[in-house]
């Protein structure tokens, strides 16, 4: 007969919110499950809100044609500008 496993919380995604919850859940006493099926993140790559904007390589200018298509807000402010 199969052994099954009991969990008092289930957690999908080991990312920043889900390791957090994770880490406090298990550490009020809680029996926890952690699925994870992503990428592995590297944080000095995958995580730019600490890098100042200069630093970035277009700072969201490259695609602004197609922003502009999905965002009617800011597509008058660019129509406004022309």
């Amino acid at each position: 007969m199969a052994a099954t496993n009991t969990y008092d919380a289930i957690i999908v995604g080991s990312g920043i919110t889900g390791g957090w919850a994770a880490k406090e859940l298990t550490e009020k006493g809680m029996n926890v499950l952690l699925l994870e099926a992503g990428r592995t993140i590297i944080p000095e790559k995958d995580y730019v809100e600490h890098v100042p904007v200069w630093e970035l390589k277009y700072r969201g200018w490259d695609k602004r044609a197609e922003r502009a298509g999905t965002q009617p807000i800011q597509r008058g402010v660019l129509l406004r500008l022309r």
